[in-house]
């Protein structure tokens, strides 16, 4: 769900205090595993286990391959939402309930479980994305002001062969507020501007323009290199006084001043031009030097020209520039929020984008028929390496989500060879193949008693959709995960590098909140600092699975290879999730919905006298041949590669019966001393066992608010590097040092 917040107060009370993040990325360092698992002989089987390669078929059992079941109690540390989702009302606010049979009994979706456990198992495989979408175009972000003292006006013209030329101009700003009052401050010896008013007579000439509409003007120098101010502009017959570059009403047109004609570059919203009473750039007042309330956004429009006299640069440009160019329009012109609410067409306008063309067929704006168009380039010699529709406005990253995907090999696969653990585990879909998974969650219990009977709904704080834009929350960096975190006080233009890979998403908590029974506070939405939320954000949650119950499944696996039967075994065991260094404890999963507001902590636990285990080569062949049995069903049969339950230490006789016992694996079926410690020790398993550990310290954990990613990102007017105290991102899990350390605003 994801929306734009309408009303926003200023700041919770608990603002730029410590915090860790409650949305944090796992390492997927796929190349970094294969080089140092390879560097080890007796890790062989490890390495191979943790490599692409084709699954076997599902038509039989293999050789040295383990089928069977165990039972798996969950036992809820924290609340669990889940159930279906309605829209009930006048309201139109999403409720959400647990679902029940006919007789009353809760039901939990197989999937919902299966989900939780295929998450964790292509965590720690180090897997590939078993779903990801259409991020095949680069994204884009809003770029720092000191970007804007790069970029240069052009124009670009498409030639008779369909490609593209472009021509350096000259910028002159059409200034459409005055400045009423400049103090100087005494203590820094500088002048700014208390007070600025719109220039009325401006706006109403400019309200009468259009983007791209040729017109004659008069100008002067400004203090800035080849920028230029508007001081007169010709309607019909009669020259028009406007504003000169100090800021003050023009004067008649004199002989120092240079007529030209130019082109309008409008950057004003449509609606703002024309309505009869609206203000452009809205605010009317204010210390606009300091940026104080009341104060517009900016100040002026332009005119792009071409100086008389002046042989025109022709700089070089290639279609990527004008592809991205494409891709930012569009960012600009259309509205996710209406593509999910199936609307088509034209949707809002940013105000970056007055002048917007039709829709094409494939959904796309249509920007770049036209014979010319104008823009904002920044040029490398005489080649344009950037072009954009504003000055301080929408870039695009270096690499699409694709690209690094691909780049890391964490991109579903394309054909069955490229099946990575999960995928053979867990079943694919290839554009030629599909393979079914070999794991089933069957007989899920769960006493009526364990879901709420609540005297009214609970709100949860909004859920938005993740931003892979935003980039800190989702990337790592390609070959140190241990020492270095390559996203915080990186630059925005530097985010989806060639030096970044793609992780994947969980959800720490922290340690303490999985003793609470009652409903958490911090999941409740008290509009403490949120306001006239829409209800595309707010979830109203009718009951809830209670903390403290128990829920009960039958786990069935058919054809494991050693290593997977292994891995599975010990993600089943919630004592083994425990992170070392914290001392001895319990890992947690996450289940259901809220995961980022401290719900759905839950511990996984096989009963381990409960393993059901036939291996083909030792038991299933006779059974079948004689007729005696099936895979699920043993009676009195040879187990030799199997222990009793309750006797680790005492082998299983040639022939004995196995009423009422569980038989579990030897030591055959598990990983070996040296593989376990490798496995241990790898970036992924280690940042794994970290988040399902939780937090130990003080600090609380929660999403960033937006008065805090507002001051976040906060960047330096020279570099475009992170202020400093800025630039804050989730810690990297797998660091040795500082991976627990909280988030901190410093000076702010």
């Amino acid at each position: 769900m994801g929306v734009t917040m309408k009303s926003v107060r200023d700041c919770p009370e608990d603002a730029y205090k410590k915090f860790h993040s409650s949305v944090n990325r796992i390492p997927i360092p796929r190349s970094f595993i294969d080089e140092e698992l390879s560097k080890h002989a007796d890790l062989s089987d490890l390495s191979d286990f943790f490599k692409d390669s084709s699954p076997s078929t599902r038509d039989h059992l293999g050789t040295r391959t383990v089928s069977g079941s165990v039972e798996v109690t969950i036992t809820l540390r924290s609340p669990v939402v889940t159930g279906i989702q309605t829209a009930s009302g006048k309201s139109g606010h999403v409720g959400v309930e647990v679902l029940r049979d006919e007789n009353g009994n809760p039901i939990v979706s197989p999937s919902t479980i299966k989900g939780m456990l295929s998450h964790a198992y292509e965590q720690v495989t180090a897997s590939r994305f078993r779903v990801f979408g259409n991020h095949e175009q680069q994204l884009t972000y809003r770029v720092d002001p000191a970007a804007a003292t790069r970029l240069v006006p052009v124009r670009i013209t498409r030639l008779n062969n369909g490609k593209y030329q472009a021509h350096k101009l000259f910028l002159a700003r059409l200034y459409t507020y005055y400045y009423t009052t400049k103090v100087l401050d005494q203590d820094k010896g500088t002048e700014f501007i208390d007070s600025i008013k719109p220039n009325r007579k401006n706006q109403r000439e400019l309200k009468k323009m259009k983007h791209g509409q040729e017109v004659e003007f008069a100008y002067e120098r400004t203090s800035k290199q080849d920028e230029y101010c508007v001081t007169h502009i010709r309607d019909n017959d009669q020259w028009i006084s406007l504003q000169d570059a100090h800021g003050e009403i023009a004067g008649a047109l004199s002989s120092e001043e240079i007529v030209a004609k130019g082109y309008l570059y409008m950057t004003t919203r449509n609606e703002d031009l024309e309505s009869e009473t609206q203000e452009l750039f809205k605010g009317t007042k204010g210390d606009y030097g300091k940026k104080t309330k009341g104060a517009p956004g900016k100040i002026s429009e332009y005119i792009f020209f071409a100086s008389e006299g002046e042989t025109l640069k022709t700089l070089q440009i290639n279609e990527e520039q004008i592809r991205r160019f494409q891709l930012i329009v569009d960012s600009y012109a259309y509205d996710s929020t209406e593509e999910q609410n199936g609307s088509v067409g034209r949707n809002r306008f940013s105000r970056d984008i007055s002048k917007v063309p039709e829709r094409t067929e494939g959904g796309e704006f249509d920007f770049l028929s036209r014979e010319a168009f104008f823009a904002f380039a920044e040029i490398s010699g005489n080649n344009i390496v950037g072009l954009y529709p504003t000055q301080v406005g929408r870039r695009t990253y270096r690499n699409s989500p694709c690209e690094l995907a691909q780049k890391g090999r964490v991109s579903p696969p394309q054909c069955r060879v490229e099946a990575s653990a999960a995928d053979r585990l867990l079943g694919f879909t290839t554009p030629s193949d599909s393979l079914q998974g070999r794991l089933t969650i069957d007989r899920i219990s769960l006493p009526k008693s364990a879901v709420s009977t609540p005297t009214e709904e609970k709100v949860l704080k909004p859920l938005l959709s993740p931003k892979p834009s935003s980039a800190r929350r989702f990337l790592t960096g390609d070959n140190d995960f241990s020492t270095r975190d390559y996203i915080s006080k990186a630059p925005r233009d530097a985010y989806f590098g060639d030096k970044h890979l793609l992780g994947s998403v969980i959800y720490p908590f922290k340690r303490t909140l999985h003793n609470e029974i009652c409903f958490p506070s911090g999941a409740v939405d008290t509009h403490a600092f949120i306001e006239d939320a829409s209800s595309k954000v707010t979830l109203h949650v009718k009951n809830w699975i209670k903390a403290g119950s128990e829920m009960k499944f039958t786990l069935r696996f058919e054809n494991l290879s050693r290593l997977e039967f292994a891995t599975l075994r010990w993600l089943l065991n919630s004592t083994n999730l425990y992170d070392e260094t914290e001392g001895n404890g319990n890992g947690f999963l996450r289940l259901g919905i809220g995961k980022p507001l401290g719900l759905g902590i839950v511990q996984v636990d096989a009963d381990e006298e409960s393993w059901r285990l036939y291996v083909p080569e030792v038991n299933l062949n006779d059974l079948y041949q004689e007729l005696a049995g099936c895979l699920g069903y043993v009676d009195d049969e040879e187990l030799s590669m199997f222990y009793y339950a309750d006797d680790e230490d005492k082998p299983m006789p040639d022939s004995a019966s196995r009423s009422g016992k569980g038989i579990v694996p030897s030591e055959d079926w598990d990983f070996t001393e040296d593989e376990r410690k490798a496995f241990l020790s790898l970036p992924n398993v280690r940042a794994f066992r970290r988040a399902v550990t939780g937090y130990g310290k003080k600090a609380t954990v929660r999403y960033m608010y937006l008065c805090e990613n507002r001051t976040n990102n906060q960047t330096d007017s020279k570099s475009g590097k992170p202020k400093p105290g800025r630039g804050l991102a989730p810690r990297l899990l797998s660091l040795d040092e500082g991976w627990d350390s909280p988030l901190e605003f410093k000076d702010n």
